[in-house]
């Protein structure tokens, strides 16, 4: 898990997969066209309700996946633990 968000500045990736559970999100190689009309969606209508989420990120470049746990807020109020 990332726990620092600046350090994702860190990674220079190259083709990333995105995905949240077992939904890819967007990903090269042979979901690439399944995937692709997701580019133009909103976050809200990949993320059911807006709840707190791990988004899997993979790349060539990466060692491992990157997991990075996210937070969504409406209308810029942050939201209660």
């Amino acid at each position: 898990m990332v726990s620092e968000p600046q350090l994702l500045g860190q990674h220079e990736l190259k083709a990333p997969s995105i995905s949240l559970g077992a939904k890819h999100l967007f990903a090269h190689g042979i979901f690439e066209e399944e995937t692709r009309p997701n580019l133009e969606k909103s976050i809200s209508q990949l993320v059911p309700d807006g709840n707190p989420s791990v988004l899997t990120i993979n790349d060539k470049k990466l060692a491992a996946p990157l997991r990075v746990q996210c937070k969504w807020t409406d209308g810029g109020e942050r939201m209660k633990e």
